[in-house]
């Protein structure tokens, strides 16, 4: 059935692209076109390539820009000397200026010193690799080999990591964690292809039920592009709040089920099943952080989860019940994107919640894995923050199984670049 579809979508596709090259040879033979080519070509001559003069300007500005946010990164308290020795042995030069130490951003995250370095000395590097720079100033407290993942260097470093974290905590009087790739962490498959597996297991669960009898006749790869297609449907349809837009996994299962000839019921079990798969194959519990937080909670600190998901709040409890259910008794709120559809990546969920009095940002540490919406929005807010980046290498994990999942796809004349992604 699903080859018939692409087939289908295919054979339309060719017919348009046919339809659309016999309109455009009818304009390139018009009289009006060629009478009018010398103007063109002298317009060429004139002023030259337009999309590459755009390009060149648009490289300028993203180069002045990002210039700009790196000097604006501040660096940890007292780190001016580790790094001027470092660099002066490394690359035989100290010409380079440290941006000013501000005592409020508390978090001692090594990356914004080796994005300053990398800003700094890249013009007197020539000859030198500047690569291994990024495992000298990791923002991590231990060094991370080459192919290590977050779990495995969590767990050998477990007591430094708490205590890490700890140290990161002091003076503080809430801790606001984001919830994924953070307070439970992902394997390294690509969202295309975890997204596929739980289509997948969907099919194989639910297919012989009663409930589930409109699945007999989808396989997980129409059932993943019906989800993509309600994902994006819900982004566009919900109303939007102060500008933003954000999904909801209920409207995506509620458009599957009623798409295949399906309930409100379908809906619910297909959601347990993606919360079950969830917790059962893609989380891990990020066992140092929970500790932290345990031990901030019983020193009398309040604890917040604030994600950018399409996943509500009562889900998230869900996942965190099966994955982390110790975290539980310790946290006091959950803010999803989902439920306040302003986010943290439009700066407007961690003002709000500041006004809500849900904390004081001056007293509040905020860590997250998304240099951008947890750390950058985060400091605009005025809070403080801590850097949890994910490893170089599971980043490459990723990308080898988002680009899998492309060539699948491809080889079956379906382009899913426009949605899949790392």
């Amino acid at each position: 059935m699903f080859c018939n579809l692409v087939l289908s979508g295919r054979l339309k596709l060719e017919n348009e692209i046919s339809r659309l090259q016999r309109e455009l040879n009818s304009v390139y033979n018009s009289k009006s076109w060629m009478l009018t080519s010398p103007v063109r070509a002298l317009s060429k001559s004139i002023f030259g390539d337009w999309n590459s003069t755009r390009r060149k300007i648009i490289r300028r500005i993203l180069q002045r820009r990002n210039n700009a946010t790196i000097n604006a990164i501040p660096l940890r308290l007292h780190s001016a000397p580790a790094i001027e020795a470092i660099v002066s042995q490394r690359f035989g030069t100290t010409k380079f200026t440290v941006v000013d130490e501000r005592h409020n951003f508390s978090a001692p995250s090594f990356c914004r010193e080796m994005l300053f370095l990398k800003s700094e000395i890249g013009q007197n590097t020539a000859g030198h690799d500047i690569e291994p720079i990024t495992t000298i100033f990791s923002s991590y407290p231990a060094p991370i080999s080459g192919d290590i993942t977050r779990i495995e260097w969590l767990t050998q470093n477990y007591d430094l990591a708490v205590d890490w974290f700890m140290r990161a905590l002091s003076g503080m009087e809430v801790m606001s964690c984001d919830v994924f790739d953070t307070v439970m962490l992902r394997h390294n498959e690509s969202e295309a292809e975890r997204n596929f597996h739980i289509c997948e297991y969907i099919v194989q669960t639910l297919r012989d039920t009663a409930i589930g009898a409109p699945l007999k006749h989808v396989d997980a790869e129409a059932l993943l592009l019906m989800r993509a297609s309600a994902m994006n449907l819900t982004y566009g349809a919900r109303p939007a709040v102060q500008g933003c837009r954000e999904g909801s996994i209920k409207d995506v299962v509620t458009n599957i089920a009623l798409t295949i000839g399906g309930g409100s019921e379908l809906a619910s079990r297909m959601l347990e099943c993606e919360l079950d798969y969830e917790a059962t194959h893609c989380l891990f519990s990020n066992a140092p952080l929970i500790e932290a937080m345990c031990r901030f909670k019983r020193l009398g600190g309040k604890v917040l989860l604030v994600s950018d998901m399409y996943l509500h709040q009562e889900h998230i409890r869900v996942l965190l019940s099966k994955v982390a259910p110790n975290s539980l008794p310790h946290i006091d709120n959950i803010y999803s994107s989902a439920d306040t559809v302003i986010s943290k990546r439009s700066g407007l969920l961690f003002p709000r919640l500041a006004q809500m009095g849900a904390f004081p940002p001056c007293a509040t540490l905020h860590i997250g894995d998304s240099f951008s919406s947890d750390i950058q929005k985060a400091r605009e807010a005025g809070m403080n923050a801590l850097y949890l980046p994910i490893f170089r290498h599971e980043l490459r994990m990723r990308q080898a199984s988002l680009a899998r999942m492309i060539q699948t796809f491809d080889r079956v004349g379906v382009d899913i670049r426009t949605w899949a992604k790392v």
